[in-house]
């Protein structure tokens, strides 16, 4: 699993209208635009649609039975960093 897997479940939150809209930023973000680099994590902004929605988006994961480790959502295997517009 990877990145590819982790948009079409960003996407999938867009659809189940958890989230509005994201932005991938971060090292995957400079590895797209510049020069490749190490990075540990996925950082995705988030736009919400209500002020509960950060809540709903960690319940979501949480009842898929996801990990989740300090601010860490594991998506497809790889830790994701979710930081609100």
């Amino acid at each position: 699993m990877g990145f590819r897997e982790v948009i079409v479940s960003l996407n999938d939150l867009k659809d189940k209208k958890i989230i509005q809209d994201y932005a991938i930023g971060g090292g995957y973000a400079v590895i797209f635009y510049d020069i490749p680099l190490l990075t540990y994590d996925i950082d995705v902004f988030v736009i919400l649609q209500t002020e509960d929605a950060f809540h709903r988006l960690y319940e979501h994961f949480r009842k898929k039975g996801a990990k989740i480790e300090n601010v860490y959502v594991y998506m497809e295997g790889m830790p994701v960093q979710f930081l609100p517009d």
